[in-house]
């Protein structure tokens, strides 16, 4: 499909869902065209995902105590 040669070429996530949408409303019945789209999707989440993690800040360590909480322990 020409979406998905948009998509793994270039990585143009807006112009692949204008032809996956395309496409699904040409054959929205077609079993191929649904499971490329899905993968598209998932694809282009994780890498959105991906992107928003690295902005994601590492945790800062003061006086060597993370400010993340410790982890919970059973109790006996």
């Amino acid at each position: 499909m020409y979406a998905d040669l948009i998509w793994e070429t270039h990585k143009d996530s807006s112009r692949a869902e204008t032809y996956f949408d395309q496409a699904v409303k040409a054959a929205p019945d077609d079993c191929f065209v649904l499971a490329s789209y899905a993968r598209f999707l998932w694809d282009a989440e994780e890498e959105e995902d991906g992107e928003n993690l690295s902005e994601v800040p590492e945790p800062s360590f003061i006086h060597g105590v993370s400010s993340m909480p410790p982890p919970l322990t059973a109790a006996s």
